[in-house]
């Protein structure tokens, strides 16, 4: 399934279309705009402190988007990345 981010929290997975607000919104926004991220550079980016809790919520809470979402194999081990696309402006 295609994930494609439309802006304004929202992202389109397939033909459905999920939205996200608050700490979701600007965690998700920042992943998908730098493509990867350390856990420090996502936290900057987003602006919350808790940005891997958040993100580990989002993957969880929303399953379709786990392959789209790819967590480091430890500390040290990468970071974080995603497949998600942004919509052509």
């Amino acid at each position: 399934v295609e994930c494609v981010y439309l802006g304004d929290g929202k992202i389109r997975a397939g033909e459905l279309q999920l939205s996200f607000s608050g700490q979701e919104h600007y965690v998700i926004e920042a992943l998908v705009k730098s493509g990867s991220a350390t856990k420090t550079e996502l936290q900057s980016h987003s602006g919350v402190e808790d940005a891997v809790k958040v993100l580990k919520r989002i993957r969880d809470k929303h399953p379709q988007l786990a392959p789209h979402i790819t967590f480091p194999g430890g500390k040290g081990k990468g970071g974080y990345r995603t497949t998600i696309k942004q919509a052509a402006r």
